[in-house]
């Protein structure tokens, strides 16, 4: 079941960057916000549900690049079935 349902989500992120990040990457929305400080090293999160992916955008190459992608099950991230803790940096 748990394959399943990580399966399951990196469709579903595979499909929401396409449809959502494809066009004005770095347009703030209640979906996509600059992110503090963070152990990806990143600036742009993007929220789908409780889905999240972690991206910078390269606009010289006019490039999204996703860092990471997880799920948020309350306050907490997991990103590859690990418990990240989103206030601290690598």
């Amino acid at each position: 079941m748990e394959r399943h349902r990580r399966r399951s989500q990196a469709v579903t992120i595979r499909r929401g960057i396409v449809r959502f990040l494809e066009h004005q990457p770095t347009e703030r929305s209640p979906h996509r916000q600059p992110i503090a400080a963070n152990p990806f090293g990143v600036e742009w999160e993007w929220r789908l549900g409780n889905l999240r992916a972690f991206y910078d955008v390269l606009e010289a190459e006019g490039e999204v690049r996703v860092e990471r992608a997880g799920y948020k099950e309350g306050n907490d991230l997991y990103v590859r079935g690990e418990k990240i803790d989103l206030r601290s940096e690598e």
